[in-house]
C-alpha cells in the first residue's frame, strides 16, 4: 500500500519530471512556487497511531468549557 507519507510531493513530482515521464510544460501550478520559496523544515508525517488495546485520551480541557 502507497502511503503519502513515503515522500513528500514535491519530491514525488520532481522525479516524475526529471524521469521523463512528464513533460516540463506540464507541471503542476504550484511547482514554481515551492521551487522558489520551500518551507524552512519539510514537512514530516509521522503520527503515532494508537493501539487497539490503548485508551483514547482525554480531549477536553476545563478551557474549552469556558470557550463554548
Amino acid at each position: 500500500m502507497r502511503s503519502h507519507r513515503a515522500g513528500s510531493i514535491y519530491g514525488r513530482v520532481l522525479g516524475v519530471i526529471t524521469s521523463g515521464n512528464q513533460k516540463w510544460e506540464d507541471r503542476p501550478l504550484w511547482f514554481d512556487a515551492y521551487s522558489a520559496h520551500p518551507p524552512f523544515e519539510e514537512p514530516i508525517f509521522n503520527i503515532r497511531r494508537p493501539k487497539i488495546d490503548e485508551p483514547v485520551r482525554k480531549i477536553f480541557y476545563p478551557e474549552d468549557l469556558e470557550r463554548a
